[in-house]
């Protein structure tokens, strides 16, 4: 009989050998580090689906690319609610070429830049990640609305009730976060009537021709957080020519146009050097009233809150009603007339505008020529600090309203706001008044 130590010594040299014959096997087949990199690569570039220039991708399923992607006047229709599409640093072009064309220098046909790189029609998307460049506009929120709903809000028959349908039908929880936005021909972001609780988050939006954002009327409980819009509303974009033109300095515009739009928070961004301004607030006056698309505005621009926001070199920071004062005989207004006046040249058109209970809290403005105006009342400045060049930190009242309506502006709370190292550049106009406030928010 064979002894029971030697059988164990055998099983034990018989493992040995098994396990040095693995090991030199894996040490055979595996990569140095740049032999995976490599391969990584590779595999990433795998995940790049083959869409052509000039198509639009209906998106019904979580997307999430490589960073290496890169394409060319491509759109995606997210068409499907609770949709992820994740660029993961992928480049969405809408020219075939890097960079928009110079002012007035058309583009043909086939070289215009497409409509949107992203058109939302559903709830719960998220986008993020992206870099989004040369579009028209960069992101476009969607609504629908039937034929009988338009036709009943332009008669003003019914409004709550179908403003209230339309709030419920169109998309809301979206999150749009850590994405650019450049070189837009219009806007960066575009959100259409009655969308609500549009997040827009960590993100920047640079060059746009008009509005970085446009949150129009009847939008809601948007949030506009830690993102940063530089130089955007210099220039306008003629469709059927295809040729971008520099907009008049009369004509400039913000970079967030906030119209017909309330309980919107703007929180911890910053604005530099933007067209006319960094944050209007105003309610259009039912512009080209008689062509049967338009709409009139039912919403104020009301509850908004303005806070911890840095505003740089802007001509103004904070506009609360700022077409209260506007000569608007050129936008063909369908709102009730609050003052007419002849000239040489034609009447001269002004209109009521509508930003109460907003509040403009803890912000700073450094070399801003006006840092906050207000036209319309019950609002609260608190806390807001000022440096560099300004002309007004704080200006405060309405012209015609106050002269020939004899409604001036009221009940502007005031609170602890401040100059660096010198009196706070502060004017009330047409008999306004300010109130102080005992008790101020957080």
């Amino acid at each position: 009989m064979i002894k029971t130590g030697f059988i164990i010594r055998v099983l034990f040299i018989t493992l040995l050998f098994f396990i040095s014959a693995c090991t030199s096997v894996e040490s055979k087949n595996s990569l140095s580090d740049s032999t995976s990199t490599v391969i990584k690569k590779r595999a990433e570039m795998a995940k790049c689906p083959d869409w052509k220039s000039g198509h639009t991708i209906k998106i019904i399923k979580n997307t999430i690319l490589a960073s290496t992607c890169s394409y060319q006047q491509v759109s995606f229709s997210i068409e499907k609610e609770n949709i992820i599409f994740d660029c993961q640093g992928a480049n969405l072009n809408g020219l075939k070429q890097q960079q928009p064309n110079p002012l007035f220098v058309a583009y043909s046909e086939s070289s215009a830049p497409r409509n949107w790189a992203f058109s939302v029609w559903k709830s719960g998307v998220k986008i993020k990640n992206c870099h989004i460049k040369n579009y028209l506009d960069g992101i476009v929120i969607r609504s629908r609305m039937s034929k009988q709903q338009h036709q009943m809000l332009r008669q003003k028959k019914k409004v709550n009730l179908i403003e209230s349908q339309l709030r419920a039908n169109s998309p809301k929880n979206i999150i749009i976060s850590n994405t650019l936005i450049e070189n837009s021909h219009k806007h960066g972001l575009y959100v259409q009537r009655y969308a609500h609780h549009v997040h827009f988050i960590n993100s920047q939006i640079k060059f746009s021709g008009n509005s970085a954002i446009y949150l129009d009327s009847g939008t809601q409980y948007n949030l506009i957080k830690h993102s940063y819009f530089y130089k955007n509303g210099y220039t306008s974009y003629k469709n059927k020519k295809h040729i971008r033109t520099p907009k008049l300095p009369t004509a400039e515009r913000e970079a967030i146009a906030v119209d017909s739009s309330a309980y919107n928070i703007f929180v911890g961004n910053t604005f530099e050097n933007n067209g006319k301004g960094a944050i209007f607030l105003y309610k259009n006056c039912f512009e080209k009233h008689k062509e049967p698309n338009q709409l009139p505005r039912f919403q104020h621009t009301n509850f908004n809150k303005i806070k911890n926001n840095r505003f740089i070199n802007e001509r103004y920071g904070v506009w609360l009603a700022s077409r209260q004062s506007k000569q608007l005989s050129r936008f063909k207004c369908g709102d009730p007339l609050m003052y007419k006046e002849n000239g040489l040249f034609g009447s001269r058109k002004y209109y009521y505008d509508y930003a109460k209970n907003n509040q403009v809290i803890n912000n700073r403005f450094k070399d801003v020529i006006f840092g906050i105006v207000v036209e319309d009342d019950n609002n609260q400045l608190i806390r807001n600090h000022f440096s560099g060049y300004s002309k007004r930190d704080i200006l405060i009242g309405t012209a015609y309203r106050s002269k020939i309506k004899k409604q001036i502006v009221k009940g502007i709370f005031l609170k602890k706001n401040q100059r660096q190292g010198a009196n706070l550049k502060i004017t009330y106009l047409y008999g306004s008044t300010p109130v102080q406030l005992s008790v101020y928010p957080n």
